[in-house]
């Protein structure tokens, strides 16, 4: 008999499910937990999403829709289009696959260029801007001229001095375009003609160098000014304007060594 309390139950223990294995030993095989399977469609799903970005990779650096097909340049006034064409040569490459590194290198290898900037437009246009050099001393050799910019990079040989300073090379052979001339020099020379007229009240006709002597420059008077090297131009620029205020006779002055200036006098007085 029962009382009207309802009677409690003991819960039986659920048994895991169990397997056997050849040997015949029980193994407890526990039910799939709401994290585990969780983790497994994570992984399904990262699995799927790679496979899709595989595919989506290689239909665009097969797809010959981003292929390059043209290439834009701004910046640039003395280098041709033609030639910054020629160096990009990406034409028909995938825009994906572009080495801006590799293009930005090759254009370097043309004087004029500075530097340069590269990127893509898709689908298919490289753009280039230039920063160009400019001319500042034209060395007149023989027929021709050399443009040299203000860093002494060797630019081009023309038939004109396009507006630079003049300087007569004297004796040996004209530098080489793409090669450097000491940056000194090219400043003390580009400074003479200004510094002599400013400073000093002559006018010069015309600067000379030569590798031997050094720079010497040529007045209207029919006068000369021997420099020697660029250095220490302001001592010798301060020893012209010291020694022209003694309005002595002379023909000739020569300040090659600071520490030794002299003058020749004019043969004629």
């Amino acid at each position: 008999m029962t009382s009207g309390r309802g009677v409690r139950r003991r819960e039986r223990p659920r048994r895991m499910a169990s397997t056997y294995d050849l040997g015949g030993e029980a193994q407890l095989r526990q039910r799939p937990s709401a994290i585990s399977v969780g983790l497994r469609g994570c992984r399904i799903a990262s699995l799927c999403g790679a496979i899709v970005f595989a595919a989506t990779l290689m239909f665009l650096l097969t797809s010959g829709g981003l292929a390059i097909t043209s290439v834009e340049s701004s910046g640039n006034k003395r280098v041709a289009a033609s030639d910054i064409d020629r160096l990009v040569a990406a034409k028909g490459q995938n825009s994906l696959l572009v080495d801006g590194a590799a293009i930005k290198s090759r254009l370097q290898t043309l004087p004029y260029i500075r530097s340069s900037e590269v990127w893509v437009t898709l689908p298919g246009t490289i753009s280039v801007r230039i920063d160009e050099r400019t001319p500042f001393l034209g060395f007149h050799c023989g027929k021709d001229y050399v443009l040299v910019d203000r860093e002494g990079v060797v630019l081009e040989k023309t038939q004109s001095p396009e507006g630079t300073v003049e300087v007569s090379l004297v004796g040996g052979d004209s530098p080489d375009v793409g090669s450097k001339i000491p940056t000194d020099l090219v400043l003390a020379l580009g400074r003479l003609t200004d510094d002599l007229g400013q400073k000093c009240g002559v006018t010069v006709t015309s600067v000379e160098y030569s590798q031997l002597k050094g720079i010497r420059v040529f007045l209207t008077t029919g006068q000369s000014i021997a420099f020697g090297g660029p250095e220490e131009m302001d001592q010798k620029l301060a020893i012209v304007q010291a020694f022209l205020s003694t309005r002595r006779d002379w023909s000739e002055l020569n300040v090659t060594s600071t520490q030794r200036p002299f003058y020749r006098r004019n043969s004629q007085s």
